[in-house]
């Protein structure tokens, strides 16, 4: 699973089944031109050894010497108008075509993962909108007291020196309305 920064510029390796030692890792999408085709098309991109379209020439010249790859399915994570990531596939038979029964399972499998990437996205909005002031970025009341009290349990831990100075702005609110 790869998901895209918004201007297609770098993908993140989210998941992958190639061994519990692949955690995430960050990649330019320049080097990978069956990502960036399926990035520029928003459609379901099929790669292989003889693929007439010469992407293969080009993916081929990107590959490890010892890459046992051989098939690419690369299925776009849609919401909207927006591409997220893909869901991509790779297989070392020589001879491999998905079927139609591979790209059904491979979109309907996006189709989860998107919404899961887009609830996330909503849920992290929703968790800084609920902490920060939508005009200045500043941690609320609330938000600010949570951390004062992480910092001061921190310090209380390691034996630190802390202090905390407070100031209040009388009639704030008019000075903000009148200043910005």
């Amino acid at each position: 699973l790869v998901v895209f920064e918004r201007d297609g510029t770098q993908g993140y390796l989210a998941a992958s089944g190639d061994g519990p030692g692949i955690g995430s890792r960050i990649f330019p999408l320049d080097r990978y031109p069956e990502l960036r085709a399926a990035f520029r098309s928003r459609t379901i991109t099929e790669v292989r050894r003889g693929d007439p379209s010469g992407l293969w020439e080009k993916v081929e010249e990107q590959l490890p010497e010892d890459s046992p790859f051989c098939s690419f399915l690369i299925i776009p994570l849609l919401w909207g108008d927006s591409i997220l990531g893909v869901f991509f596939v790779r297989d070392t038979d020589h001879d491999r075509i998905f079927s139609e029964k591979d790209r059904e399972f491979c979109s309907t499998a996006s189709m989860m993962v998107s919404g899961f990437i887009r609830q996330n996205e909503l849920l992290e909005k929703l968790r800084r909108q609920s902490r920060e002031d939508a005009q200045t970025g500043l941690l609320n009341l609330h938000a600010f007291r949570e951390e004062a009290q992480r910092v001061i349990a921190g310090a209380d831990e390691n034996a630190d020196k802390l202090s905390f100075i407070s100031a209040g702005i009388d009639n704030f609110r008019e000075l903000d309305e009148k200043s910005g």
